[in-house]
């Protein structure tokens, strides 16, 4: 990072790097528990990340509204490795968006199938469940890169039934 606090494109792709070395870590594991070489979701793989997560959560501070939390998130790093932008964010309703994922770029290059690189986005992004956990707020994904489409979207509301 560069000391008027921009984010050098080095600095992008050291950490897009780094990205893509977890999503390889991930890749290759499954590839080795699979009986036939077919990746398969498995619910102990899953509960670990979304585990994670939850340890990235309780980093994060104390929010009860979309758009506060979903600032909270975006750093000048995350929106520069993930062409990452802020769509919306209110009380009511935050709207991430992002063109590029390290994660999938690497399985791609790995040459997972489409099939396979949705299933591995579909358990990556239990970290992000997790990530949210902990407030009164649920996520949904509109749009993934994983399964072809332009974007990430990510959007965020107030949870029905969970209040701070």
């Amino acid at each position: 990072m560069e000391p008027n606090g921009q984010v050098t494109d080095r600095v992008r792709d050291e950490v897009r790097a780094a990205v893509e070395d977890r999503a390889t870590w991930l890749y290759l594991i499954l590839k080795e528990l699979s009986k036939d070489g077919k990746i398969e979701e498995i619910p102990e793989v899953n509960r670990a990340i979304f585990k994670f997560g939850q340890i990235k959560g309780a980093k994060m501070p104390p929010t009860g509204t979309p758009g506060e939390w979903a600032r909270n998130l975006i750093s000048p790093v995350g929106e520069k490795v993930f062409v990452q932008r802020l769509v919306k964010g209110d009380d009511d309703e935050a709207v991430i968006e992002f063109s590029y994922c390290p994660l999938v770029e690497a399985w791609r290059k790995l040459e997972a199938s489409p099939e396979e690189t949705a299933l591995l986005c579909r358990m990556a992004r239990c970290g992000d469940h997790g990530r949210i956990a902990a407030f009164p707020l649920e996520l949904t994904f509109e749009k993934l890169l994983a399964e072809g489409d332009e974007v990430c979207r990510l959007v965020v509301r107030p949870h029905k039934e969970k209040r701070l």
